[in-house]
């Protein structure tokens, strides 16, 4: 994986499933990942489900319950970064984010 060899880092791997676009700006118009992938085009379908699946689950790990807190943005354009260099595995974003921001 290219994040891994870029950073240093191993993840077990999930299979991406097939997402509707649709999803980002219809349901979810005021969470962080969601008004900035609205209208990027950059991503394909399983790279965005990807993308919204560790965004979740780095909320959780981390306890971040109010979606207009500002480290949300931090965490949705930290995920955007590692997606731009190739990593599309969304255990290994989570883990990755994760880590990087329990230790800041």
């Amino acid at each position: 994986m290219l994040a891994e060899r870029r950073f240093g880092c191993n993840a077990p791997h999930l299979n991406s499933a097939d997402h509707d676009r649709s999803y980002i700006s219809a349901r979810n118009p005021a969470v962080a990942i969601y008004r900035l992938l609205r209208n990027d085009s950059t991503f394909e379908p399983d790279a965005i489900k990807a993308m919204k699946l560790a965004y979740e689950g780095i909320l959780i790990d981390l306890h971040v319950t109010n979606r207009a807190d500002p480290v949300t943005q931090l965490i949705a354009k930290r995920l955007i970064e590692y997606a731009r260099i190739g990593e599309h595995d969304p255990v290994t974003l989570r883990e990755y984010i994760t880590k990087e921001f329990k230790n800041s």
